[in-house]
C-alpha cells in the first residue's frame, strides 16, 4: 500500500466513522437528551450499512482496477 491509500483507508474506514460516532453522540445524547442505548445502537446501525457500502465500493474498484487518483 503507497501513502495515499493509508491515508484513504484511515480517513473513510477509522477517522469518518469516529467522527460521526461522537457527533452524533453528544448531539442526540447531551445537547438533545436521547436515552443513551438508543443512541449508540442507531449510530452504530448506521455505521454499520456505511461499513458494508463502503467496503462493496472499494471491492468493486479492486476487481476494475481503479485508481483513487482517476475518481
Amino acid at each position: 500500500m503507497n501513502n495515499q491509500s493509508k491515508l484513504t483507508f484511515l480517513g473513510l474506514f477509522i477517522l469518518f466513522p469516529i467522527t460521526f460516532l461522537l457527533a452524533s453522540l453528544i448531539w442526540r445524547f447531551f445537547i438533545k437528551s436521547e436515552d443513551f442505548i438508543n443512541v449508540v445502537t442507531d449510530s452504530l446501525s448506521i455505521l454499520g450499512v456505511y461499513y458494508i457500502l463502503a467496503s462493496i465500493v472499494f471491492a468493486v474498484m479492486k476487481v476494475r482496477n481503479v485508481n483513487l487518483k482517476d475518481i
